[in-house]
């Protein structure tokens, strides 16, 4: 007899472990979902669709990010970029939040602003500001 209930109850926890892993398994997201990664200077965003490939449009804007933050990184006021395009209707804005070590200068900011110009569309909006929210440069065009 109490091998029975034993068993009866072994098969009924087995049944709910293979229902909820059914479960889990069949809710993954449902949008993109990212994963940063940092190498000290700059930060990765690594983006992948619900199926788990790169989604190439994605790829190519962080990639593009990417790399602008890395040329950000290269003044010697900056230790750290970290850069988001964001695309609407009314065009392209570029937010870059950089971790400075002093103030940067006007030509400096305007330095910085220009790398960011030639990554991206020439129309886009630039908001460049410090790890403290200072803004380093206003939005420009």
């Amino acid at each position: 007899m109490k091998k029975a209930i034993i068993i009866a109850a072994a098969a009924v926890l087995l049944t709910g472990a293979a229902f909820i892993f059914k479960i889990s398994k069949s809710s993954g997201p449902s949008a993109e979902t990212s994963v940063a990664a940092s190498n000290g200077s700059v930060t990765y965003i690594i983006s992948e669709n619900q199926g788990g490939q790169t989604d190439p449009d994605v790829a190519s804007k962080i990639d593009i990010e990417n790399r602008t933050a890395q040329v950000l990184s290269e003044f010697d006021w900056v230790t750290r970029a970290v850069l988001t395009i964001s695309d609407s209707d009314s065009g392209a804005f570029v937010s870059a939040v950089l971790t400075v070590s002093r103030e940067p200068s006007t030509d400096e900011a305007n330095s910085a602003a220009y790398v960011i110009s030639q990554y991206v569309d020439k129309d886009s909006d630039i908001l460049i500001t410090d790890q403290d929210s200072n803004v380093i440069y206003p939005l420009s065009y």
